[in-house]
């Protein structure tokens, strides 16, 4: 996932909609675990959790 959401920056998208369930649950594993592997960092601040 965090190399699809890389390549996705890198052509020039700046948000994101991320959902599954349990929602809370996969929240907290985004923010955790795929976030910090997207490459493109300039453009990590603005990947947010919205809700």
């Amino acid at each position: 996932m965090a190399e699809r959401l890389d390549d996705l920056v890198k052509l020039g998208a700046d948000a994101f909609i991320l959902a599954s369930t349990p929602h809370l649950e996969e929240a907290y594993r985004v923010g955790e675990e795929v976030l910090p592997l997207v490459r493109g960092h300039d453009a990590a601040p603005a990947l947010r959790a919205v809700g």
